[in-house]
């Protein structure tokens, strides 16, 4: 929490413990992005993907410079530049096997914000199903964005995750 606080995060919630499986905390970080840290008591195995189950995570930078800084410094993730994406500059964070995504946000007044990937199978009938369902389609599967695999929603209290097709065919 210390190199959290010294980076500019604000603490959302100072650590604890989790039914003796996990230690977590909550922080804001520099950028105003909520992000929780945890840390599991046992060794976790790496799980293959499966439908319905977490897939990655993307940071979308106001500043991705002080980003990569922040969580090189608090966490030690490592940055990479791997491939442009349309206009933006797209890095990979690991900590030796990649983690997630961080670029430039391309909106001008969207504080910097994780966003969640969901695996699925169908993700234009997904989206569709959340939006039956009170949530909003903020970005629908199209050609031009991972071949079609990936719809953008939000939740009906404004929680937002993307929908992914994976592998990228």
């Amino acid at each position: 929490m210390a190199k959290a606080k010294a980076g500019g995060a604000r603490v959302l919630r100072d650590p604890f413990d989790a039914a003796g499986i996990v230690r977590a905390a909550v922080i804001a970080d520099q950028q105003g992005a909520p992000v929780g840290f945890a840390r599991f008591n046992k060794v976790r195995p790496e799980l293959k993907p499966v439908t319905g189950s977490w897939l990655w995570m993307e940071y979308v930078a106001t500043d991705p410079e002080a980003a990569m800084t922040f969580y090189g410094d608090v966490i030690g993730y490592r940055h990479e530049q791997v491939e442009n994406q349309g206009s933006a500059v797209y890095h990979v964070l690991s900590l030796g096997t990649p983690r997630a995504g961080l670029f430039k946000s391309p909106f001008e007044r969207v504080r910097g914000n994780w966003v969640p990937y969901v695996l699925v199978d169908d993700p234009a009938a997904m989206a569709a199903r959340a939006q039956s369902l009170g949530g909003t389609i903020l970005v629908a599967p199209r050609p031009d964005l991972r071949k079609g695999t990936v719809a953008i929603i939000s939740d009906p209290a404004g929680a937002v995750i993307a929908l992914q097709k994976y592998p990228i065919s």
